[in-house]
């Protein structure tokens, strides 16, 4: 716990970033009004940017009705949720194993190692640590039940699954660690495997209801698509370089980003993978026969990693640091009781202190390494500067990178990325979409259109483009056809307090005074600090003949 204050201690003065938390915290007004009971009835009962984590939006929704919208605060809630999954690791392995001194590396190298710094340094995946928790709590009570069997007990490792998957679905794999642990180190493989698996069917049955509904709500994010339009070969050989990737990454931590592109399949690489991947298994059922810890681990990580390794691909990365949150373990494990076997039988039982030396190496520089690596989310520009320097035609981070300069008042520095996003990805709807906001500062409207409708064709659903569309043609005199754009607007962001607030200018414009008196109070309604359009009603009213309430709101706004 030490170790992870030390190396996590400066996100407390960290900002939001501009991937994921402006729309899951800052533009999301059930998030930022705090925990009540409308945000209750909005985390269970809607599926928000394709993703259905009841459990997730109710702590963020809890953190900002005690800290505010401090993002600092945030994060250190996750830091403390990170040390006390590590602690949990520690208890969960040293209670079933008894090995105090591998237990602990396990649970430093979980602590401190720099892939899983995105899962703590980001305030959007809070789902991460929150769900790992109840992976842990899961896998702990079901050891209790394993000791002494109960319908109670079993109850309990079901309630805190199904908590688990209602944070974030990568809990599916669950049922199998539970018995990969029946082998190694619970020992329950004389009670048959027939019965074994038996006894997961409930706790399967969960999973594969998360897993529907993970399906049904990542639809809209590209899934199933790409599970039909890529072929199986493709896939395939994605999810081999893939599980190589993640092996080296985890083995030397070092250029890593928020976001790395997907690359077109590379047969060469692929087999390269499938040959590494088959060479450590088979040296891991090979050491496994005197050392099951070892293929424990090996299959723990290739099994949680599978649902998000590539075969199904949601959105336009080629892997993620924070898929490794949990999987890691597994591969932690195999080296903590793997590495100090063949140590002892290479060197025929020399320097037997060499392995724990190496341990405690290991650490210390996974510790510097992360703590660096934490720098860098210091905010967007420091974020995605790196993800620019370290990868190649990284799209997302021009991107992000862009806006960030922009929303830091650069503007003029942001265009240049603008440009390269959507010279690398020209079907990348944000950059299309930032393209048209340049163009529209600079008073060049007949581009801004084509840039915004460029935007709409690659993603029609895209309410920010379609709101900006509406202003640019509010700008060329066509308020009707501003109207009509920022309905489509509104119908798929209700929230977009600037669709309101532009749509009830246009009607102003057009005479249509009581529409557009509505219409701002919509905006307010969502956004009720908005200064703009407080005096844009307030200017419509006296315009109305309405002074009483124009004056009431000018009080409210004093």
């Amino acid at each position: 716990m030490a170790g992870t204050v030390a190396v996590y201690a400066g996100v407390g003065t960290h900002a939001y970033v501009n991937l994921d938390d402006d729309v899951y915290v800052l533009r999301n007004p059930w998030i930022r009004q705090g925990l009540g009971w409308d945000t209750v009835r909005w985390a269970f009962t809607t599926v928000y940017e394709a993703y259905w984590i009841p459990l997730t939006w109710l702590s963020l929704a809890l953190d900002v009705r005690l800290f505010g919208l401090v993002a600092g605060a945030h994060l250190l809630e996750n830091v403390a949720l990170h040390a006390l999954d590590s602690v949990l690791l520690y208890a969960l392995l040293v209670g079933t194993t008894g090995a105090v001194g591998r237990s602990a590396f396990v649970a430093g190298l979980f602590a401190l190692h720099p892939m899983h710094v995105e899962s703590v340094a980001w305030v959007s995946q809070r789902k991460d640590v929150l769900s790992t928790l109840f992976w842990l709590l899961t896998t702990l009570a079901y050891v209790r039940y394993a000791r002494g069997p109960s319908g109670a007990r079993y109850l309990l490792v079901a309630v805190l699954l199904a908590l688990g998957l209602l944070a974030k679905p990568m809990l599916v794999t669950l049922p199998f660690t539970l018995l990969l642990l029946d082998v190694w180190p619970l020992g329950r493989r004389e009670r048959g495997w027939a019965r074994l698996v038996a006894e997961k069917l409930p706790l399967l049955a969960l999973s594969l209801a998360a897993s529907a509904v993970t399906l049904w709500t990542q639809h809209g994010a590209g899934a199933v698509p790409a599970l039909t339009t890529r072929g199986l070969d493709d896939r395939v050989a994605t999810a081999l370089v893939n599980y190589g990737l993640y092996l080296g990454k985890l083995a030397w931590p070092a250029d890593l980003a928020v976001f790395y592109p997907l690359t077109p399949g590379d047969a060469g690489l692929a087999a390269s993978a499938a040959l590494l991947v088959l060479l450590v298994s088979a040296l891991v059922v090979w050491a496994g026969r005197h050392t099951p810890a070892l293929l424990v681990g090996w299959l723990w990580f290739l099994g949680t990693l599978f649902p998000v390794i590539g075969l199904v691909q949601v959105g336009g990365q080629q892997v993620a640091d924070r898929y490794t949150y949990v999987p890691s373990i597994g591969l932690f494990v195999a080296v903590a009781w793997g590495v100090p076997l063949l140590w002892e039988r290479w060197s025929r039982g020399a320097a037997r202190w060499l392995p724990g030396v190496a341990a405690v190496g290991t650490l210390l520089a996974a510790a510097v390494v992360a703590r660096g690596q934490v720098g860098y989310w210091q905010n967007s520009i420091t974020l995605f500067e790196r993800a620019v320097a370290v990868t190649h035609r990284n799209f997302l981070a021009q991107n992000n990178l862009g806006e960030a300069l922009a929303s830091a008042g650069r503007r003029p520095e942001a265009a240049p990325h603008y440009a390269e996003a959507a010279r690398i990805h020209p079907g990348y709807a944000p950059a299309r979409n930032n393209q048209g906001i340049t163009f529209a500062e600079a008073g060049r409207y007949a581009e801004a259109e084509q840039e915004f409708r460029a935007a709409l064709s690659y993603d029609p659903r895209m309410a920010m483009a379609e709101s900006n569309l509406a202003t640019t043609r509010a700008r060329l005199g066509d308020y009707p056809d501003a109207i009509a754009h920022y309905e489509r607007a509104l119908a798929i962001e209700p929230s977009n307090h600037l669709a309101h607030e532009g749509m009830a200018d246009s009607l102003v414009l057009l005479g249509r005074l009581d529409e557009a008196i509505a219409r701002y109070r919509e905006a307010l309604r969502w956004a009720p600090d908005s200064a703009s359009a407080r005096q844009a009603l307030v200017r419509t009213l006296r315009k109305a003949g309405r002074d009483a309430e124009a004056d009431r709101e000018e009080r409210s706004a004093g």
